[in-house]
């Protein structure tokens, strides 16, 4: 059901064309026009960044008959790509493709740019076929016609093996830069990304990784985020089962096949992302996988055998990490189409030896900055250790806190609306979790002295209690006068713990917080039946035979309850909410 699923989403393609009478159950997820059944161009790899080249080539070519083809129905990814504007500089100026390019925006999931490709390739007469390629004789003994084959098919490139492997002008130069472990799950609503003096700063302190996050749009009510930690070879090597196809889940998991440290970092930041700013993770959706951060590139991207002119493109071609591989193939992907299309008009190799020299600079120049960021990362890292060994902190989360934050992961909590753990605070109106609401995390107690003439010798001995190791200029910083902190807009460390809102229910009377009312508990709807005159002879005799042969006693009509004096009605509904206290004002979202 799944894989007819996805081959119904990679079919919306069809509606686009013939108004609609194209079938939307073709087994191959094509748009078969005529002109396409004896392909000239062939594109092995149906990804972003094929798509995007054939999109491109048809335009500059629309008398070219494209064939793109895709080993996998259903689509492999779904992570978060940030897109540099920069990248679609040199694109082809179509109004249609002009509009695509708009709605990419900074960062897309490879789903959503990969549906988007596909239903413009369609409109453009592209054929996409799903049909593994497993030896390019096959491929060119099935499509004679074919004068050109692009390799768009990944990292491990088949075209790459079979046509430049083979002549030792594949991959030249490789270098493993750094060993990360990719943290991706989605929250409910607008993703939210830590401020770095008051929140990542004291987070990464208590942390035994270096980590950085990335933070998705909105899509359907939910955001994607990323969380990326460095880790060394050895905990890379314990966890190369976890790859990206084959991600662990955090939620069923746990800690199998994670080391100690690592869970740890992982549950500081997530719990600090909970706890702090009340993120709602959605349910199962942490999935953990390993990425070998590396560099390398094709020391060719053209060749030619039996006739045909072979191409190389995106990561078939050349590799850099840091979200640099996308805007790369996408840059790579406008000037091959280009240089392709003049080439098929021309028939010369002057353009393809253009291309080439463009090739090679954009690789080394990429390669280089990536090496240049993880020296960069690397320093970060040093530095955060220098930090942490540091005897008195500037800023820094308190003790308590820090105990909460490296508790179990709060994988359970996931503050979800209506889990009776999870309540909103009177005080500071915080969601807080009832298993986690220790001091530290509400509102201050004291004022923000923003000048002198609002301090005492006390915030004199406070600032300089808490001020050693920090800025020389504390003292003349404004601050908090019940903790000393100078970030304004932070929970206080010597907060008390969390105060929970209560309602008053307007049936029964009953005192309930909002997020713990479920049905069930509230006053009976019904009468009380003392006698068969006050029964529904029908309606009570089946309800009372039903409930344990009960035919005969007296029952509440609504239940069937026998008992009179138990005032809850197991078929109420939630309770009526009436605010307590009404100098504070009710707040519709509790409901």
């Amino acid at each position: 059901v799944e894989e007819e699923a996805a081959l119904m989403r990679r079919s919306i393609a069809c509606t686009a064309l013939d108004q609609g009478k194209t079938s939307l159950l073709q087994k191959s997820v094509s748009i078969a026009r005529p002109q396409n059944l004896a392909p000239t161009v062939i594109f092995v790899g149906g990804g972003p960044v094929g798509l995007w080249t054939a999109i491109q080539l048809q335009l500059r070519s629309p008398h070219l008959s494209i064939l793109v083809l895709e080993k996998y129905s259903i689509y492999q990814r779904s992570h978060l790509l940030l897109v540099n504007p920069n990248s679609f500089e040199g694109a082809h100026g179509d109004p249609l493709l002009q509009e695509l390019i708009g709605g990419i925006g900074k960062a897309i999931r490879t789903n959503v740019l990969e549906d988007k490709l596909l239903l413009l390739a369609a409109r453009l007469g592209i054929r996409v076929q799903i049909s593994l390629v497993t030896a390019l004789k096959e491929l060119r003994e099935t499509y004679p016609s074919a004068k050109v084959i692009v390799g768009s098919d990944g990292t491990r490139s088949l075209v790459r093996k079979e046509e430049f492997d083979r002549r030792g002008a594949g991959i030249g130069n490789y270098d493993t830069l750094l060993y990360i472990v990719d943290v991706k799950y989605e929250v409910v609503g607008t993703g939210v990304k830590m401020r770095f003096l008051d929140q990542i700063y004291p987070t990464i302190k208590i942390m035994n990784h270096i980590a950085e996050e990335y933070v998705g749009k909105p899509r359907d009510g939910k955001s994607p985020i990323t969380l990326r930690l460095l880790v060394d070879r050895n905990t890379h090597e314990q966890m190369k089962e976890a790859s990206f196809k084959s991600p662990l889940n955090l939620s069923t998991q746990g800690r199998t096949g994670i080391p100690a440290a690592l869970f740890e970092s992982i549950s500081v930041w997530l719990n600090v992302k909970a706890i702090v700013l009340g993120e709602k993770r959605v349910k199962g959706s942490e999935k953990v996988n390993t990425v070998n951060l590396s560099v390398y590139s094709s020391q060719e991207v053209f060749t030619e055998s039996h006739g045909i002119l072979h191409a190389l493109v995106g990561d078939a071609s050349f590799g850099v990490p840091f979200f640099r591989a996308l805007n790369c193939g996408l840059i790579c992907g406008s000037k091959l189409a280009k240089t392709l299309a003049e080439y098929i008009r021309d028939q010369t190799g002057e353009s393809l030896q253009t291309y080439d020299r463009f090739f090679q600079q954009l690789a080394l120049k990429e390669m280089r900055s990536a090496r240049v960021k993880k020296e960069l990362l690397s320093l970060t890292k040093l530095s955060a250790r220098i930090l942490s060994a540091t005897a008195v902190h500037f800023i820094k989360w308190s003790p308590t806190q820090v105990i909460s934050f490296k508790a179990p992961l709060v994988i359970q909590l996931h503050l979800e609306r209506g889990n009776s753990q999870v309540s909103r605070c009177l005080r500071c109106r915080t969601l807080f979790s009832e298993s986690s609401n220790s001091p530290g995390f509400c509102r201050h107690a004291g004022e923000w002295h923003s000048m002198y003439s609002h301090c005492g010798i006390s915030c004199v001995s406070g600032l300089a209690m808490n001020g050693l190791g920090g800025p020389l200029n504390k003292f003349t910083m404004a601050h908090w006068s019940c903790c000393y902190s100078i970030v304004r807009d932070s929970p206080c460390p010597n907060s008390s713990q969390h105060v929970r809102q209560y309602y008053q229910c307007t049936l029964c009377s009953t005192q309930f917080c909002a997020e713990d009312n479920p049905s069930g508990f509230c006053a009976h709807t019904g009468d009380w039946h003392a006698s068969f005159s006050d029964c529904n002879y029908f309606k009570c005799g089946t309800g009372l035979a039903l409930g344990g042969l009960k035919i005969g006693q007296q029952h509440w009509g609504c239940c069937f309850s026998t008992l009179k004096e138990d005032r809850q009605c197991p078929k109420s509904g939630p309770h009526r909410l009436a605010v307590i206290d009404h100098s504070v004002r009710f707040d519709p979202l509790d409901e």
